[in-house]
């Protein structure tokens, strides 16, 4: 009985660790996307800013 009782205790210390790995890398890729979205929306903005000038410079060149 004791025999299994340690095999128990070591396939659940195996799941727990496996499962803080998982989770541990999960937060890593997380917070990658997360700095990758942001960065995305920086660029998004500033191609917004780019459009926007564009076209207020083609409307003031239209109506002169």
């Amino acid at each position: 009985m004791e025999r299994i009782n340690f095999y128990f205790q070591a396939s659940r210390a195996h799941v727990l660790k496996a499962a803080t790995e998982y989770i541990r890398n999960m937060k890593t890729k997380n917070q990658q996307h997360q700095k990758a979205i942001e960065e995305l929306k920086r660029q998004n903005a500033a191609n917004e800013l780019k459009s926007n000038s564009r076209k207020n410079f083609n409307l003031y060149f239209i109506h002169i």
